[in-house]
């Protein structure tokens, strides 16, 4: 009540006194870096540079783009941090800056990440509990500012840091924010570990309270959008005088996220028109094993937008308007591989082909392991299997330099090569389909053994995460499997048993010096992933009204996850469903936050949990020790079940439940 006094009285004394008529108000168009001269946002505390992110402080005012922003990050102090030796700060340079200048928001699936010092989380949402984020006194407040509605969300504090000072607060939300959207974020009554409440800074209160704060030149050019955001919060029951910190920001658009891989797929196909892309055989292996007839080797020719040799670290090529430029044509491996079951004295003994998507640092070889070779004979299946460029075995390398460099123009390999392998992939299915189908090479006793309609798509791991793109886009596959998939990244990769500890260490160690950086590092690096992640497009999968991919087939699709998933978390998976909509098949063994159970068989799309233990660790550093189910699925000996339920799925779209009652396979 005393807050609330002293702001109107202070408000009521500044307009007798024009408070505002000051240097601090004469700056509506001043540059970023003119409001902001050490890159930071005095709402946070100085050494915290970089926070609250994301935020619409980065952006300026655009009426050319999407969202009518267009990101400015700082030239010389945003993320993602690299440390600079000569002056012992933590850095990023003005091309790395650069990168995001076409970027008309943030991504849809950014944490929001603030720090008050030595802030505890008594009293937020926690994974446990995300319900808490939406109670009328939840610390924590993220809402639609076009609609009011409050995102469900958990937060948690980041543990790496030693120091409990610099601990970053993440806000993690639980749905796919919305495209071209405006969000609030609001944080009141949050207390350190003794209780007490943490104060907010001199110029957060400065803007609440409207008192004059000289001492930095950005909260004169805020004040009035401020008043309006405070106005909002009131109307959404949150009083300013009850806030420590609160701001705003604007999440990309799906115009721009797609923009590039769109441009290729059009073209592609254009050129392609109802023939298939030049294709070459370079090796051809009979009576491979007891369930495969004949593997065929080859190359496809598909039109290269990288440049150079389109090798690891490459980047692609772009022209004067930020668009891909093809620079020529690549000639792209494939592994195709026929199944005994397809080996007949009839016509009627050809069969469908499955597209396979690898796990992270793997490749089309995956496809020789005996788990896909056996489904691919069982369930019959031609089995056609390609690289995902950017995060095959052939990238490790780059992706140790991605760490060692801290630069974002190093990381754009990751999701340019990315989306290059989209391309590929879709070359490569109609290479399949319109050619090598009634290709002699493929023919065994004198009898076709590919069936050139209703292809399938089967993606495990990277595979499902990945495989959600290629599903939004393909021209020709219209149901696929994806085990064991997620989204976003930068909730994924902290939650990895395998893949993330090493990572950290060079990126915390090496590069920012301050672990505090690192989850700002993820933020930035996700707005570029989404040109290739499901963030980015798998909303999309099953509800495109055709205006941004009037190529794309109808689709639809099975999602299965791992319940103790030590390797892509569960919670990744979970919002893969929430973000396409999907009913739970039930009985499931856990019920799933905003998902709906939905008893079997029914037809359509759907998701399903497969219990193989106890659940993985709810905190973000997960325990890596005892068995890790993220392979079981699709294995063999552990997957009798789910890969006879993804088998019916591909044959003919039923979703059933084959388990004894839940699906815990054990």
């Amino acid at each position: 009540m005393r807050s609330a006094v002293r702001h109107v009285l202070v408000v009521g004394i500044c307009l007798l006194a024009s408070c505002e008529d000051g240097p601090e108000n004469r700056h509506e168009s001043a540059t970023i870096e003119e409001l902001y001269p050490d890159g930071c946002d005095p709402i946070e505390p100085a050494e915290y540079c970089g926070y609250p992110f994301p935020s619409d402080i980065w952006t300026v005012a655009d009426e050319t783009s999407e969202t009518g922003r267009r990101v400015r990050f700082h030239r010389t102090r945003m993320a993602p941090p690299r440390f600079d030796t000569s002056s012992g700060m933590t850095t990023i340079g003005y091309q790395d800056a650069e990168l995001f200048d076409d970027f008309d928001g943030f991504s849809a699936g950014a944490h929001v990440i603030f720090n008050l010092p030595g802030a505890a989380t008594t009293g937020m949402a926690s994974v446990t509990d995300p319900g808490r984020s939406l109670d009328d006194d939840s610390p924590v407040v993220v809402m639609d500012a076009e609609t009011g509605e409050r995102i469900p969300h958990f937060v948690e504090s980041d543990p790496r840091p030693e120091e409990v000072e610099r601990r970053m607060l993440l806000v993690r939300p639980l749905i796919r924010l919305r495209s071209a959207r405006r969000y609030v974020v609001a944080v009141r009554s949050v207390v350190d570990e003794a209780g007490d409440e943490v104060e907010p800074t001199r110029s957060f209160r400065a803007l609440r309270d409207g008192f004059r704060d000289g001492s930095h030149p950005s909260v004169g050019h805020r004040r009035a959008h401020y008043e309006e955001l405070f106005t909002f919060l009131e109307a959404n029951g949150i009083p300013r005088e009850d806030l420590q910190l609160a701001w705003d920001f604007t999440t990309s658009s799906d115009e721009h996220n797609t923009a590039r891989l769109r441009a290729m797929i059009s073209a592609g196909l254009a050129e392609l028109g109802n023939g298939a892309p030049q294709y070459a055989i370079t090796s051809t292996t009979d009576d491979v094993d007891a369930n495969i007839a004949r593997r065929i080797e080859g190359t496809v020719r598909v039109p290269m937008y990288l440049e150079g040799d389109g090798g690891p670290s490459t980047t692609m090529r772009l022209d004067d308007t930020g668009m891909p430029s093809q620079s020529g044509y690549v000639d792209v491996p494939f592994l195709l591989q026929i199944p005994v079951s397809a080996v007949g004295t009839a016509t009627s003994a050809a069969r469908p082909v499955i597209q396979h998507g690898h796990g992270l640092f793997r490749s089309r070889f995956e496809g020789d392991d005996a788990d896909f070779r056996s489904f691919a004979d069982e369930h019959g299946y031609v089995l056609l299997s390609m690289d995902w460029w950017g995060l095959t075995s052939g990238d490790l390398g780059a992706a140790s330099l991605v760490a060692t460099k801290g630069d974002a123009r190093v990381f754009r390999t990751v999701p340019d090569r990315g989306q290059q392998a989209m391309l590929n992939f879709v070359f490569g299915l109609r290479a399949v389909l319109r050619g090598l189908a009634s290709d002699p090479a493929t023919a065994i006793n004198g009898f076709p053994t590919i069936d050139p309609d209703d292809p399938r798509y089967l993606g495990v791991s990277l595979g499902g995460i990945y495989g959600s793109v290629l599903l939004t886009l393909s021209p020709d596959i219209d149901r696929g499997v994806l085990m064991v998939p997620g989204q976003p990244f930068n909730l994924l990769l902290p939650r990895n048993t395998t893949v993330w500890p090493p990572l950290y260490t060079i990126i915390a160690g090496t590069l920012a010096k301050d672990p505090s950086k690192v989850p700002l590092a993820l933020e930035a690096i996700q707005m570029l992933w989404d040109r290739v992640e499901p963030n980015g497009f798998a909303h999309r999968l099953l509800d495109d009204p055709g205006d941004l991919f009037p190529f794309a087939h109808d689709h639809h699709v099975f999602v299965m996850d791992a319940i103790g998933d030590k390797t892509v978390t569960t919670l990744g998976a979970n919002i893969m469903a929430r973000s396409l909509g999907l009913p739970v098949l039930s009985p499931n063994p856990r019920p799933v936050f905003r998902l709906t159970e939905t008893p079997g068989p029914f037809s359509g799309s759907g998701f399903a949990e497969l219990q193989y233990g106890p659940a993985e660790s709810t905190t973000q550093i997960a325990n890596p020790t005892g068995s890790d189910p993220h392979s079981y699925p699709i294995g063999r000996s552990t997957g009798a079940v789910s890969r006879a339920m993804a088998a019916r799925y591909l044959a003919d779209g039923t979703i059933e439940n084959l388990c004894s009652g839940s699906c815990n396979p054990d």
